[in-house]
């Protein structure tokens, strides 16, 4: 209907017409879319006018022709004055122009009323962004604002209507500062461009000036009408957001202002035709775009019945017209048609099913394999030679130690970990090796930056008192880092460090003493002077080029023409333009490039630019010392849960500027938290621009920003800094309410006696007390532990209470700095050599009650503990040989227990082997420990070839049994295994020595490992990085002589003959994939292989077979077996030598060979049927659904066909015809696989009942896995996605309920879940067939429904879910953050929009918080999954305004499921008054010119004092006027160029002028209010008889001056003669003086001499400038002057030409202004005794429109009853009585009541502080009320 056509254009229209829900997030307002949009409701208003009749179609007649003319308005960038004053000039009676002034936000409304006047009146176009926003539902507003009424007379005017036609085209396309939005950025108050203009200067000047010629109209001659607006703000990487059309709602005011003047009622009339046109839109949708969205149709149909549902609420009597209720029944019934054909074809879709005709299989033929894919690693397998291997050479290849790394950077929180491990203690020695590295590094850097000295090294001392210390040597290293950072502390000026800022930061001072950083910053600072100079000449240039093409264009009249072109069969018309010069002009114009602002480098702070410059140019000592500092306090020191979230930047310092000199930062750079004005919105202006706009500051707010995390590094980083998670274990079980007891010592026994309420039930209350008490108190730790070793209360065998021991024993603590040494309190006992000698019994008493059970280990591995402690705290040499002693005895214990392990391992079933084998780790890891001591005492515990083979050799045996997935392990034997490796680590160089120099100790270790080894070569090391392994040569005597590799690994133990294992298979083996899918977890005897190719054979058989091993094959790991009995051989071929077969299969024969068609024989009778054949391919296809085809077996046994599916650990077999389940037996696959809903869905199984005349539900099976969601045409694509690598799968059965119409499922909440999101994912706009209601609708109110809360604990399955359905709503932020000015919403491409309903992340939060509750119950919960549910990041407001939306096009079901009960924001016309001070001037003027008379209040301003201001001035033109007409330039106008132009262009008193001066002068008065009393003047020039041209003449400018310029006054002063004269005199060298024959006299000197002439110089010269000041002042009055006499003398001391000239110069200027002068005398005189009008009349009062707001705003739905909607409809009762004991009314009058709640308060810190969740939750429950009891401190004067 329009011309243009395009989808492009129909979708604007529905998205502003229709306001659908989701809309696109950029601004998509050109002019070609508003005409289309115009045009369109034109074509749309005749289709409506041709059904009327009578006097409605007459009145309807001018409506369509306010549209057509409103629609051509469009049809150019600007408005055409000549068009306007056409329309103007032809406006009849009853006739309505509505105008939109773009650039203003303002939309008129003009009506010719009967009485041929015409009443104008504005409103706003568009709201500010911040109502917008704010509103939850919709903006309800009166328009328009008032009206006034102009006389016939006035608007017939030609001038009058071209005046106000000009002054609409300037208003439209001038963007005036003052009526933008503005905002602050860095300190520069720049225009908001994202946001409306303020309509001010048409609803306040323009109206303000039609009121002074006109009067307000009557208020009952004004129509006004209600509208509730919908709009939004939403922005996403756009320059500007999306706004809805302002040309829309002005149609749509205009539209219905103009019908409710015509007759009827205007409402109805309108909400009549806005259905039609929205019922024919809909109708041209279907007919004209058949691709149009479902989710858009379907919202676009609703919106239409929403309209006739309006319609009829307020019809008339006679109703709804036919033709508007026909109209809309047909588009809807299209649109239905449309929407169930597409929801058939995805019914039918669903409902297929694959190919099945079982007879027409051969069932045995299809058990032959064709193993093609197979062949090549088949034939590899066969191939294998049989000679023997190549011997292979071991070369280990281990990584550097990082104990020769130097380089901190490396060390980063991931190495770390990988490094030492989690075990406290480990934590402890990195954090201990850490602080000295820091310390190693600090002073470096201090020696070179002396300044870093004197703040603080933001290290504390107190930092390291949690490390867990045993050793002296990490002690004595502790006590050196204590000293230096203590000292550092102390001698620190600036406690606050380097990363927080104080009043003089350390870049700061810096700074101030870096020559070169001040020389960086005056080069930046100088460059950037440079370019602003040059930005501010282009923006000169520009305005100029701007100005210059705006003012050829002003004068010239469009010329477009009329051309018809045929499109689609129809003859159309356009406008060609092509050769139109003005628009040629205005496009010139427009097209000039916007200019780039010129931002300042530097922030405007200085500490901030000094900070800049610092980071620019940072020293790289410094850098280092940072980045270090920040690994140790920040990535190593802050827990996790206090680290900041990732920095929302804006760029990075080292890409904003580009300096050459810029060093690439290690760690650290600045980013700024604010955008820069280069890469916002702000980053250019059109012209034209003031220099404002261009030139700002810097808009990025620098900080320092952590660049490998991305986050902040600012403001107290180090606030959280803690070791004490790190240095402290976690205890779990029994023990777990006792964990704070290993956290400090600062509980008293007291409170461990109180909190026995918490003891564990398998735990007896003496040992809860003992085990809690043992740390009460630091300093009686040791005392604790020595009775406890002997009463016995503590179960010393529970790990629990050895890890209590170890943190007791370990932990530092506090200490005292003593003559430079470091006592450390908590362990003074341990020098008490009476105190070490009673412990020593106590722990010998104890280690006797164990040494027969060696179920003790952990006892006995606390009694070692314990003793190295004692051994490191005390230097009796008594105690040490006592210590000694007992870790021997200790060390024999456990080689006994390993020896009565072995054998009972030897005899133990394969259940009962792992488990053995495990203690049997422990006891020798438990046995090394003995060698833990004090490295001082090493020696004595470590020195006999003894203690060197039984330390390899427990070494060896920890190798061997250790299992070989880690992760499955306790952690506490996780634990061990690690301090085994850090002891084995730390003895290595010392047993490396000891082997070297003799072998007798190894040998002996070897020996016992391997009985069959003789020694040979001496031992060697290999070379770093390798010098763990040492190697030897031997020969075994059953080999003939030959020699055999042996190598050995000192630290895990490791023994290799000719490089393979001897004992166990290698780790790499171990946890081989294949190996674990087969074998699992066990552990394997072995010895070397005498297979050919093969390292590794079993030493016993395994289930008959014999098993070799091989890595060094290009097929990976090879497994083979040799059957006992047979010899047969066979190889393993992985699955993934297979297509389609998922199972791991044996290949026997491999030396007679085999075809590659063979069956697979299972079982007796049992074949796999082949996974190509046809068989296959048609059963798989019944069930892929559900499982991968490559993991179905189908097989056939005894001549009936199985198929399983393993993972799902479902089974089928074929019966007859029918696929039938084992699992539910009487059910088959069901040819119909369609539910009747989630339909979409592919990965489902429906099952029938075999019976068809059963009464049981169809069952459907639905996969657990990832869902994919993809978007098709007509509905959504969704498929599961199971992990391949899991080795079992879940699924989800569900009941098909069809008399209910649900899918029944069990009471998982696991299951429902995944119920709902499948039903959200699935759903489509008409009702599912099964449930009758949408998949939203199902899935909102099953997952609101009580079953989806009623759980007792969330398993993480249950977590994911409920992420992923959070995830369905779309996030709604505002932009930028801290403003609420737009939002930002993040759709799900995949997903229709209707689908992502914004109700699911409040019900996800309702149950993350039930969660939250129950799990207060379960104080031994550690993690809570409901703590993973973040809240959405959506803003709250946001949300409620998106389910306002949404709420219209889903079922009433939903209106429960979100509280929607709120009420429509109101908003009031913005500047809606006219300013009156403009009503005046404006009444001023006309009446000046009418009677020619001035007001008689009007007050003349001193003329010549503002000459003076605007000095200088600038004649009158002579050849051309000025125009006065009005545009922007007089708004704020240079009158020193203009004003004599001005007043010789008014003083002609041409026609018409009256209204030029009517638009300009108000105008400029209005916007710069200092020029309003300039007015009278003005109109004293344009109405006063005394400056009537030609009688009355402005003064001439002579031609030796340009302008009147003031600064030479208005005579000249001799004073200023005399300086001119002195300027021209020449000097006394270079002047041709007479000396008067001056001659030295012989006793004078030459400085006497030079003095005296120049003294007779300098007389000379002064009495000549005396002499020609008095000629030249004698001349005075005049304009020209004559020079001096010819007397030489002049010219020898002047350059008489220069002097003359500028005497001529201030004569000329002088005689001029005092020419000016004396003309602004008479011109002041005759404006004060001018004529004047005795008084105006009063201007008419103008009421604001009516209120038509007061009435309740309705929603799109009926209100539910609700707890909220209840309270907001009933008063709040009033205060109770409240009376004393006496019976008198305790409220004060006037006065207040403050209870003292202080005792209370401390009482409830009792639960507010507890370690139990429940009871802080509930002391802070009562303390919050306790609080606002505190508050509430002011009672009525009169309580009820």
């Amino acid at each position: 209907m329009s011309d243009d056509n395009s989808p492009k254009s129909f979708d604007f229209i529905i998205n502003h017409v229709f306001f659908p829900p989701k809309l696109p997030q950029g601004s998509d307002l050109t002019r070609v879319r508003h005409l289309t949009l115009c045009r369109t409701f034109v074509d749309l208003a005749k289709e409506f006018e041709a059904h009327l009749d009578g006097d409605s179609r007459l009145g309807w007649t001018r409506v369509v022709n306010m549209l057509r003319l409103y629609a051509k308005l469009q049809s150019h960038a600007d408005l055409i004055v000549e068009d306007l004053e056409k329309d103007f000039q032809q406006l009849d009676p009853g006739d309505f122009l509505i105008l939109y002034i773009g650039e203003q936000n303002a939309g008129l409304f003009i009506r010719r009323m009967a009485s041929g006047d015409v009443s104008v009146s504005s409103f706003e176009a568009s709201f500010p962004n911040a109502e917008v926003i704010a509103a939850e539902a919709r903006i309800a507003c009166t328009f328009p604002g008032p009206a006034i009424t102009i006389p016939f007379s006035v608007w017939h005017d030609p001038s009058f209507s071209h005046e106000l036609s000009n002054f609409l085209f300037h208003m439209n396309r001038d963007k005036l500062d003052e009526a933008q939005a503005h905002t602050k950025k860095a300190k520069s108050n720049v225009t908001e461009t994202r946001d409306v203009p303020d309509p001010k200067y048409i609803s306040e000047l323009l109206i303000g000036i039609l009121r002074g010629i006109g009067s307000p109209t009557p208020i009952e001659d004004v129509r006004f009408v209600r509208k509730r607006i919908g709009d939004d703000v939403l922005w996403k990487n756009a320059s500007l957001p999306w706004r809805r059309s302002p040309v829309y709602l002005v149609l749509r005011v205009g539209l219905q202002l103009a019908l409710s003047y015509i007759g009827g009622p205007g409402d109805f009339q309108y909400k009549t035709f806005m259905a039609f046109a929205q019922a024919r839109l809909l109708e041209m949708a279907v007919q004209n775009y058949p691709e149009l969205d479902t989710d858009l149709l379907y919202a676009m149909r609703v919106k239409v019945a929403r309209r006739i549902h309006k319609l009829e609420n307020c019809a008339k009597s006679d109703g709804t017209p036919s033709f508007v209720t026909h109209a809309a029944q047909y588009a809807s019934s299209a649109v239905q048609q449309v929407l169930e054909n597409r929801w058939n074809r995805v019914q039918q879709l669903q409902d297929q099913s694959p190919k099945w005709n079982p007879d027409s299989l051969n069932f045995e033929a299809d058990t032959y394999l064709l193993l093609k894919n197979a062949k090549p690693r088949i034939l590899r397998a066969a191939q294998r030679s049989e000679s023997s291997s190549s011997p292979s050479t071991f070369m280990p290849k281990h990584l550097p130690r990082l104990r020769y790394e130097t380089n901190f950077r490396v060390l980063t929180p991931a190495k770390l970990q990988a490094a030492f491990g989690d075990d406290a203690q480990d934590q402890s020695h990195m954090l201990l090796a850490l602080f000295s590295m820091w310390v190693a590094l600090d002073k470096v850097v201090v020696a070179q930056m002396p300044l870093l000295a004197r703040f603080s090294p933001e290290l504390t001392a107190g930092l390291l008192e949690p490390l867990l210390l045993q050793q002296r040597d990490a002690l004595d290293a502790l006590r050196d880092v204590v000293h230096y950072i203590s000292s550092r502390q102390n001698e620190a000026q600036w406690p606050d460090g380097i990363f927080t800022d104080n009043p003089y930061p350390f870049y700061e001072q810096y700074f101030d003493s870096s020559v070169s950083l001040q020389l960086l910053k005056e080069e930046i600072e100088h460059k950037a002077k440079e370019k602003r100079k040059s930005r501010l000449s282009l923006l000169r240039e520009r305005n100029t080029h701007y100005d210059a093409l705006t003012k050829q264009a002003m004068p010239l009249s469009h010329h477009h023409k009329q051309v018809e072109y045929k499109k689609k069969g129809k003859w159309k018309v356009r406008e060609d333009t092509s050769k139109c010069q003005k628009c040629a002009l205005v496009n010139q114009a427009k097209s000039i490039p916007s200019i780039e602002v010129d931002e300042w480098p530097l922030p405007s702070d200085l500490g901030d630019a000094k900070r800049v410059c610092f980071e620019l140019d940072c020293p790289k000592p410094f850098e280092y010392w940072r980045a270090a500092t920040w690994l140790l306090l920040y990535d190593v020191g802050t827990p996790s849960q206090h680290h900041r979230k990732a920095a929302e930047k804006y760029g990075e310092l080292s890409g904003s500027h580009a300096l050459p000199w810029r060093s690439s930062p290690v760690q650290f750079t600045l980013a700024t938290a604010t955008k820069s004005f280069k890469v916002s919105h702000y980053h250019s202006r059109p012209i034209p621009a003031t220099e404002q706009d261009v030139i700002v500051n810097c808009g990025s707010r620098w900080r320092l920003y952590e660049i490998s995390q991305k986050r902040w590094a600012g403001n107290m980083p180090f606030q959280f800094s803690s070791f004490k998670i790190l240095c402290t274990p976690s205890i779990s079980g029994k023990y777990k309410a006792l964990q704070s007891s290993l956290e400090s010592t600062t509980h008293t026994s007291n409170e461990v006696i109180a909190a026995q309420s918490d003891c564990h039930s398998d735990l007896s209350l003496h040992e809860f007390i003992a085990f809690g008490s043992l740390r009460s108190g630091g300093r009686l730790q040791w005392m604790n532990i020595a009775r406890e070793c002997v009463t016995g209360a503590l179960d010393f065998r529970s790990e629990s209470v050895h890890t209590l021991l170890l943190q007791a024993a370990l932990q530092v603590g506090n200490w005292e700095c003593e003559k430079g040494g470091l006592i450390l309190d908590w362990h003074r006992d341990l020098g008490d050599p009476l105190f070490s000698q009673t412990l020593l019994e106590s722990l010998e008493n104890l280690m006797l009650t164990m040494s027969s059970n060696w179920d003790a280990v952990v006892s006995l591995r606390g009694v070692i503990l314990l003793a190295c402690r004692l051994m490191s705290g005390n230097h009796s040499s008594a105690t040490e040989d006592w210590t000694c002693k007992l870790l021997r005895h200790a060390r024999q214990i456990s080689m006994d227990w390993m020896v009565q392990m072995k054998e009972k391992l030897s005899s133990a079933s394969e259940e009962n082997g792992d488990a053995l084998r495990i203690r049997l780790c422990e006891i020798a890891a438990t046995c090394r420990a003995t060698y833990s001591g004090d490295p001082a005492y090493l020696p004595r515990l470590l020195q006999s070839s003894d203690d060197i083979s039984t330390f390899i050799y427990c070494a060896s045996v920890i190798y061997e049994n250790t299992p070989p997935a880690s992760k499955e392990l306790s952690p506490a034997f996780r634990r061990l295994l690690d301090r085994d490796k850090r002891l084995s680590i730390s003895i290595h160089d010392r047993l490396s020595s000891l082997v070297m120099k003799s072998n007798t100790g190894i040998d002996k270790a070897v020996k016992l490992l391997w009985p069959a080894y003789h020694h040979g070569k001496v031992w060697s090391r290999l070379p770093q990085p390798n010098e763990r392994w040492i190697q030897t040569s031997t020969v075994h005597p059953f080999h003939d002589g030959v020699s055999q590799q042996v190598h050995v690994n000192l630290v895990d133990g490791q023994l290799r003959v000719e490089g393979k294992l001897v004992g166990h298979l290698p780790r790499e083996i171990t946890r081989h994939p294949l190996y674990l899918r087969c074998l699992g977890q066990r552990i394997l005897d072995v010895i070397p292989s005498n297979m050919s190719r093969m390292e590794y054979a079993t030493r016993n058989y395994v289930a008959g077979c014999e098993i070799h091993f091989s890595t060094h094959d290009p097929d990976g790991l090879i497994i083979r077996t040799r059957e006992e009995n047979s010899g047969e051989l066979s190889e393993l071929i992985p699955m993934n030598a297979f297509s389609r077969i998922s199972q791991t299969h044996w290949y026997r024969n491999m030396l007679t060979g085999f075809e590659y068609s063979a069956q697979m024989v299972l079982a007796p009778h049992k074949y796999l049927v082949d996974p190509h054949s046809p068989t296959a391919r048609m059963l798989s296809s019944q069930l892929e659904s559900l499982e991968y085809s490559d993991e179905i077996l189908i097989m056939l046994l005894g001549g009936a066909v199985t198929v399983d599916l393993p993972r799902l650990r479902l089974a089928f077999h074929l019966k007859g015809r029918l696929l039938q389940s084992k699992n539910l037996p009487g059910f088959c696959v069901d040819r119909h696989q369609s539910t009747g809903t989630m339909l979409g869905l592919k990965n489902q199984l429906v099952l029938r009942p075999v019976d068809s005349f059963s009464t049981e539900m169809r069952r459907v099976l639905i996969p657990h896995g990832i869902v994919d969601v993809q978007k098709s045409s007509d509905h959504v694509s969704i498929k599961i996605r199971t992990d391949r690598s899991m080795k079992q799968t879940k699924y989800h059965e569900y009941l098909v309920d069809t008399d209910l119409g649900y899918l029944q499922t069990n009471a998982s909440l696991t299951s429902r879940l995944y119920k709902v999101y499948l039903h959200a994912v699935t759903s489509g706009r008409l009702p599912d067939p099964l449930t009758r209601r949408t998949g939203t609708e199902e899935a909102l109110l099953e997952y609101s429904s009580a079953s989806c809360i009623t759980f007792l604990e969330l398993q993480s399955t249950d977590t994911d879910l409920l992420k992923v359905i959070d995830g369905l709503s779309p996030t709604r932020t505002f932009y930028p953050k801290h403003l609420r000015a737009m939002q930002t919403v993040v759709w799900d491409s995949n997903l229709p929009p209707l689908s992502q309903h914004s109700a699911f992340p409040h019900i996800t939060n309702s149950i993350r918080e039930y969660a939250q509750k129950l799990a207060l119950f379960d104080p031994l919960q550690t993690i809570n999954p409901a703590d993973s549910l973040s809240s959405d990041e959506s803003s709250p407001l946001l949300v409620r305004k998106a389910e306002h939306r949404e709420a219209l096009f889903h079922g009433p079901d939903l209106h429960a499921v979100s509280d929607l009960y709120s009420r429509d924001s109101f908003h009031t016309l913005r500047s809606i008054m006219p300013a009156l001070s403009v009503s005046r001037k404006s009444q001023e003027i006309f009446l000046s010119f009418t009677h020619r008379l001035l007001a008689a209040n009007a007050e003349f301003p001193n003329l010549y004092s503002l000459f003076k201001q605007w000095n200088p001035i600038f004649a009158s033109s002579s050849t051309t006027d000025i125009d006065i007409s009005y545009s922007n330039n007089w708004l704020s106008p240079q009158f020193g160029e203009v004003y004599l132009s001005m007043l010789n262009v008014l003083r002609k008193q041409r026609t018409g002028e009256i209204y030029r001066c009517l638009f300009t002068f108000p105008a400029m008065g209005y916007h710069s209010p200092m020029y309003m009393n300039l007015i009278p003047a003005f109109l004293a020039f344009g109405t006063s008889s005394h400056f009537l041209s030609p009688a009355f003449s402005l003064p001439k400018l002579s031609s030796q001056c340009s302008v009147y310029d003031f600064a030479y006054g208005l005579a000249p002063e001799r004073e200023n003669l005399r300086q001119l004269a002195y300027a021209a005199a020449h000097s006394m060298k270079k002047a041709s003086w007479d000396a008067n024959g001056l001659f030295k006299d012989e006793d004078e000197s030459e400085w006497a001499f030079s003095r005296r002439v120049d003294k007779s110089y300098e007389d000379q010269r002064n009495r000549l400038v005396s002499q020609i000041a008095q000629h030249y002042i004698s001349q005075w009055p005049c304009s020209t002057v004559h020079a001096p006499s010819n007397d030489p003398i002049f010219a020898r001391l002047f350059n008489m030409r220069n002097l003359h000239s500028s005497m001529q110069t201030r004569f000329a200027n002088c005689f001029q202004n005092q020419t000016l002068h004396s003309f602004l005398s008479r011109v002041q005189s005759i404006l004060v005794n001018s004529s004047r009008q005795t008084s105006y009349p009063v201007l008419g009062s103008i009421s604001p429109p009516p209120d038509l707001l007061s009435a309740r705003s309705s929603l799109y739905f009926l209100d539910k009853i609700s707890l909220r909607c209840l309270l907001d409809r009933t008063e709040a009762p009033a205060f109770l009585d409240q009376k004393d004991e006496t019976g008198n009314i305790a409220w004060e009058r006037g006065g207040s009541v403050i209870p003292d709640t202080q005792e209370l308060g401390e009482l409830l810190e009792e639960f507010t502080k507890s370690s139990k969740p429940l009871l802080r939750v509930y002391g802070n429950h009562l303390d919050a009320s306790r609080l606002a009891l505190r508050l509430r401190t002011t009672i009525p004067d009169n309580p009820v």
